[in-house]
């Protein structure tokens, strides 16, 4: 599953929201119906999209499940591939050593060697380690944190709110224009975020 499959499925469930709220005001502004008329037509309506959006919003869980499994996969693949190369490991335990010898005085030294090893969490957290140890605890905040837990994270967090905006719907519940401005952010933030494969953008 690509990341233009899960944005798709966002984008249904957005313009499914966007449809009720503009059928539900329709009806409550229409003069063509009685009380009692916009009363049955509004429990219609209700009972029509609540199945839309239980439709729309199972496949939506199941896509984010997903895209967690294979980012993972891509991730822990990755790291396995770095763990048994023998010649990235050789560098890394150069740059460790070069650090504890002294020969790293300047940010931009810092910089190169932390962008050889950008997206490898355990290289990552070595470099910084080993840089407060030998008493450059501020030359450690260069070394970037762990995207890839960052990634999964807001992964979760994203699934995990759209979940629950999709289970109010279905109840009938409040669909704001907030939450139709977050399911846009969420698209945004997968695009920050990941390359169509759910691999990580560095």
């Amino acid at each position: 599953m690509s990341k233009q499959t899960l944005k798709k499925s966002m984008a249904d469930f957005k313009n499914t929201v966007t449809a009720y709220n503009l059928a539900v005001t329709e009806t409550n502004n229409s003069t063509a119906y009685t009380m009692q008329g916009k009363q049955e037509q509004l429990a219609a309506l209700k009972k029509e999209y609540k199945a839309k959006f239980a439709d729309i919003g199972g496949k939506m869980r199941t896509e984010f499940e997903t895209a967690l499994k294979t980012a993972g996969e891509i991730r822990g693949a990755d790291i396995a591939q770095k763990m048994n190369n023998a010649g990235y490991q050789a560098s890394l335990q150069n740059a460790v050593q070069m650090i504890q010898h002294g020969a790293v005085t300047s940010k931009e030294d810092l910089r190169a060697i932390a962008d050889t090893f950008k997206g490898d969490p355990l290289a990552s957290s070595l470099l910084r380690g080993v840089l407060t140890e030998s008493g450059n605890p501020e030359f450690a905040s260069l070394i970037p944190e762990d995207k890839g837990k960052e990634a999964a994270e807001a992964l979760a967090a994203m699934s995990n709110k759209l979940n629950s905006i999709s289970q109010n719907a279905q109840t009938g519940g409040n669909i704001s224009n907030y939450t139709l401005a977050f399911i846009e952010k969420c698209g945004e933030r997968l695009d920050e975020l990941f390359d169509d494969d759910f691999s990580l953008i560095s």
